[in-house]
């Protein structure tokens, strides 16, 4: 059994590689129906807390995600990766223009990361500011030309701005 204790407190473990472990972790348990969604997790951990929260959002269980991302955006984030997840879990509270703000501070500490200026695209693309989120997308493929993710956001986007 994995868990995602261990899985998350390593800093220099790459983001991405966190939510896709976990979420595998959570799909499994689900599928084999042996349990609940159930979590060993460091409560101090604001990555713990956000992929807790995503796993509860993606299984309908809205309300337990939000406590997650309650917690996770009560603490006070240490490193990009931190301020990333603060903004995740913004954006899941529909809080945009905080999660815009958190995002801002993770491209300060570290700014050749897609990751999060596809996310800031997104967060700017609620907020309807499409051409800034057209930047963001067009940022985040400077870094990662291969993404097709931010590629359809940015046509998306796009779209937007045509039908304005």
């Amino acid at each position: 059994m994995i868990n995602s204790t261990t899985t998350t407190t390593n800093e220099s473990l790459n983001y991405s590689f966190l939510l896709v472990t976990h979420m595998v972790f959570a799909d499994q348990q689900i599928n084999n129906k042996k349990i609940k969604i159930k979590f060993k997790i460091k409560p101090s951990h604001i990555l713990s807390l956000l992929l807790q929260g995503l796993t509860y959002y993606q299984h309908q269980e809205i309300q337990l995600a939000k406590t997650n991302f309650r917690q996770a955006i009560a603490l006070t984030p240490q490193n990009r990766e931190e301020w990333q997840a603060r903004g995740i879990a913004l954006d899941k509270l529909e809080r945009y223009v905080e999660a815009l703000t958190a995002y801002d501070k993770a491209i300060e500490i570290k700014q050749d990361c897609d990751r999060v200026w596809y996310n800031r695209g997104l967060t700017l693309f609620n907020l309807g500011r499409y051409e800034e989120a057209v930047a963001s997308y067009e940022k985040a493929m400077e870094i990662n030309q291969d993404c097709e993710l931010t590629r359809y956001a940015r046509v998306k986007t796009l779209c937007n701005l045509v039908s304005f």
